[in-house]
């Protein structure tokens, strides 16, 4: 299975690419830097957090690690 530049370059797993040596950080900076700037396009959102009634929650370890 070939991997897209797409996929390579994707926020969520750019960091475990260029870890294993699929993407080399100047590469990803200056994919960075062509994107467009969609501020104008953005819209706000605002949203109320409620309370739900946990009193403790842990996260569950996936093995995954930075």
């Amino acid at each position: 299975m070939k991997i897209t530049d797409e996929l390579l370059m994707d926020t969520r797993l750019v960091r475990r690419h260029m870890r294993d040596g699929l993407v080399e950080r100047a590469a990803y900076e200056k994919r960075l830097s062509e994107l467009p700037d969609l501020v104008d396009s953005a819209e706000v959102v605002e949203i109320e957090m409620s309370d739900v009634g946990v009193e403790h929650s842990e996260a569950k370890d996936t093995g995954e690690h930075d």
